[in-house]
């Protein structure tokens, strides 16, 4: 048995997607997928996490479509492609940064609003987790938003 409301989740993950056509049906599906993946791996443990470490592990999403972006526009620079296609998937690869952007903001807007502190986005940064990450088939403990000075923000 599982504490997770898939309904909820589908109707969520479907307003989310509707402004983006089949892109964004497909990016439902491949979120559900996830879903479904992370359960396996981590089971109920999201339950005790709380939210403001599922909002920091978010914004560490959100900071890797700006970290993958830039690589896989230095490496788009190392393949034989027309300038056309440099240009359509540099401009693509710019709208994800874009997005990743918001929702870094969003995320710090969020954190404000449970912790009722101001967070200034230019004085957080994000620590590196000290363990592996999923990928590397490892459970980790979320990682939190530290201030300059190594203080919770």
């Amino acid at each position: 048995m599982t504490s997770r409301d898939r309904r909820f989740e589908s109707g969520f993950l479907a307003v989310a997607a509707r402004a983006h056509g089949q892109a964004g049906a497909g990016w439902a599906r491949h979120a559900r997928v996830r879903l479904e993946a992370g359960e396996e791996f981590y089971g109920e443990r999201w339950t005790t996490l709380g939210t403001e470490a599922l909002l920091d592990e978010l914004a560490e999403e959100a900071a890797d479509l700006g970290a993958w972006g830039a690589l896989a526009r230095q490496a788009l620079d190392l393949e034989p492609v027309d300038a056309a296609t440099v240009h359509r998937v540099a401009a693509a690869l710019d709208r994800a940064a874009e997005a990743g952007t918001a929702a870094y903001a969003a995320m710090l807007d969020a954190r404000q609003a449970l912790d009722r502190d101001p967070i200034a986005p230019d004085s957080v940064r994000f620590s590196a987790p000290e363990q592996g990450t999923p990928a590397d088939g490892e459970a980790r403990d979320s990682v939190r938003f530290r201030a300059p000075d190594g203080g919770r923000a």
